[in-house]
């Protein structure tokens, strides 16, 4: 694989958008996945970035398994069964809670220790670095008695800049490092997961669930458009391909406390602050919508547009059709 290991890209490399990320994060799961439901099911008992390698094209492979175990291969001997096992362990800053107990140690080595470690390579994913920089000496006993993270603390930590990896997927991570084993997910619902995010951002509405993304200096910036579907795509898709500036949000996960409002004000005071887009534009329907009585979609005309104008921001409104031919050569 010419593309080096997960470890190096997340240490050396700059970090990548959300929607690459978390299809890094997919196909590592689909790859442990397939090992848990083989029959007999395969544990690799050493989940970590390193042993993720990667190909120029961003695809993922999972390697190294010189410390799997076939689990559960019985061979019937006169009316019993006997267990074989192959010792095994991993590295202390993806081990799960079980393997640093002294009384079980190896022994407690099971497909829900893959999901634990792989949870923190999600969190590796997010940040860069292991949940836990502790000193070796020091970490059993600090992962044994952590608290439980917080998913939206988790997900307000991330550095802006880059588009921002969904509060699922920290929602997700949280789930995979329980402290009981028998809490976490299995592999197959971890990987079922990572690929309904996918899907949604691979839909088009990348840029909305991960607050928006910069494009060139002195180019335009959409800041507020209507939240139908088939727009919104077309919209965000013009955007990254004529690099401008895109400051929408598209979070359904969040739409019930409006939590998307904050971010969203966050992204546009920031453009408005770095000067760097050449003018801001509200894209409405073409047509009045019946909901709101005017172009505008009900979050336009409930929250973004009456912001702009209460904090004196200048901008322009130009209909979906408008925004298509000036930028698409629409006809």
């Amino acid at each position: 694989m010419d593309g080096g290991t997960l470890q190096h890209q997340l240490k050396e490399g700059s970090m990548p958008d959300a929607d690459q990320r978390i299809e890094w994060a997919r196909q590592a799961a689909s790859g442990l996945s397939w090992l848990h439901t083989r029959r007999p099911s395969i544990e690799h008992r050493d989940v970590k970035p390193a042993n993720m390698l990667l190909n120029s094209a961003g695809d993922l492979k999972i390697t190294d398994f010189g410390m799997a175990k076939v689990a559960e291969i019985s061979v019937r001997l006169s009316g019993g069964t006997s267990t074989t096992s192959t010792q095994a362990s991993g590295t202390l800053h993806f081990m799960a809670p079980e393997l640093h107990d002294p009384d079980r140690g190896i022994e407690a080595a099971s497909k829900a220790s893959d999901v634990y470690a792989f949870g923190e390579v999600l969190h590796a994913i997010a940040f860069k670095v292991p949940r836990f920089s502790k000193d070796i000496a020091t970490l059993p006993n600090c992962v044994r008695n952590c608290r439980k993270p917080d998913p939206k603390a988790l997900y307000e930590k991330q550095e802006q800049g880059n588009t921002l990896l969904p509060s699922d997927f920290f929602g997700l991570f949280c789930d995979c490092v329980e402290k009981q084993a028998t809490s976490r997910p299995s592999m197959d619902d971890v990987f079922e997961r990572l690929s309904h995010m996918v899907s949604e951002l691979r839909g088009g509405l990348a840029s909305g669930l991960a607050d928006g993304f910069d494009g060139e200096l002195g180019k335009a910036a959409v800041v507020s458009l209507v939240g139908e579907v088939a727009r919104w795509q077309l919209i965000t898709g013009t955007c990254k391909i004529k690099k401008l500036h895109f400051k929408g949000v598209w979070r359904p996960q969040l739409s019930a406390n409006n939590e998307w409002f904050e971010r969203w004000k966050a992204g546009v005071l920031n453009l408005r602050v770095s000067g760097a887009a050449s003018e801001l534009l509200v894209v409405t329907y073409d047509d009045v919508n019946p909901k709101t009585r005017s172009r505008l979609g009900e979050n336009m005309k409930n929250f973004e547009v009456p912001f702009l104008d209460a904090e004196g921001i200048t901008y322009k409104e130009i209909t979906f059709s408008q925004f298509m031919i000036k930028f698409c050569n629409w006809k």
